[in-house]
């Protein structure tokens, strides 16, 4: 029994007959345990000595606990925290080149000394729309990266069709369309999932296919899904230049790049992978020799309840 207050209690002691009081009160908690004997004629001092030395115990137990609960606490305001500074950083790093690009061909036009054609101004915008779109596309990578190490990923899941969402998916990536070979039957189970999301995670697996593909030959990407075993298979490969068994490990982690890789922040695959992970599924690439081509697998339940945010 716990006593709201234990004002008058300051160790072991008769409240009656059969009854003792006992202070258990930590720095922030002010209780007593009350203990009641069925036969008052057992209640010695030596009972009594005992009851102390459980207490003793049970105040070292609820001080250790609220120790254990600060240090957590700390921690978790110092990841915050470090997380915080750490996304700013990111974020004025990958913003500094388009940004200067953008201001560059921006005050290129506004010259008032020099006449360019419209070819050439056509071309300057379109510079500077690209590097606008690619600034969001990075301000977006940086904040579900943050989000994803924060815990705070957010899904809004429903039934979904596989077919649609790789379509949608395909759609998205520039130039994918003649390059994208789907193979997904349409008696495919729906899966209980975020539809966008599961579509971004096939949006940057592909465009890292186009980004990272061979430089002898046009890109193919080749899209396969099936059902097996109550989960459903997604099978992404392209004709690049391959994984080796040390980047196939690693190529899921922030900021992994292949050397020339072109613009972007290195987040897409992990974003991919804490996505994936989310919804109880899972994301591994396949090692293969040169020139033979990447393959990214992508798994995930059907049924909703094997996934945190189910």
């Amino acid at each position: 029994m716990l006593l709201a207050s234990t004002a008058s209690i300051d160790r072991a002691r008769l409240l009656a007959d059969d009854l003792v009081g006992l202070p258990l009160s930590s720095s922030d908690i002010k209780v007593a345990l009350l203990a009641w004997w069925f036969n008052p004629a057992d209640l010695t001092d030596d009972a009594i000595d005992l009851l102390e030395d459980a207490g003793r115990s049970l105040r070292l137990a609820v001080e250790r606990e609220e120790v254990e609960t600060a240090h957590k606490e700390a921690n978790a305001l110092r990841r915050s925290h470090s997380l915080q500074l750490e996304f700013l950083s990111r974020l004025s790093h990958e913003l500094r080149t388009p940004l200067t690009a953008i201001h560059g061909y921006a005050s290129t036009l506004r010259q008032t000394d020099v006449h360019w054609d419209d070819d050439t101004q056509g071309r300057f915008l379109e510079v500077i729309t690209n590097e606008s779109a690619r600034m969001g596309r990075l301000v977006a990578d940086l904040l579900d990266s943050s989000n994803l190490d924060a815990g705070g990923l957010r899904l809004l899941p429903d039934w979904c069709e596989m077919p649609l969402v790789i379509s949608e998916a395909v759609a998205c990536v520039r130039g994918a369309s003649t390059h994208v070979t789907v193979d997904a039957p349409a008696d495919l189970p729906r899966v209980w999932a975020d539809h966008d999301r599961i579509e971004q995670v096939i949006v940057n697996i592909v465009d890292n296919a186009f980004r990272h593909g061979a430089h002898d030959r046009p890109v193919a990407v080749t899209i396969r899904a099936r059902a097996e075993a109550g989960r459903l298979h997604l099978e992404i490969t392209d004709n690049g230049r391959g994984l080796t068994a040390e980047y196939a490990d690693v190529i899921f982690q922030p900021y992994v790049r292949a050397d020339g890789a072109g613009p972007g922040a290195g987040l897409g695959l992990t974003i991919a992978r804490g996505i994936v992970e989310a919804h109880g599924g899972q994301v591994w690439a396949d090692v293969s020799e040169p020139g033979e081509g990447g393959r990214v697998h992508v798994v995930l339940p059907v049924e909703p309840g094997d996934g945190p945010h189910a």
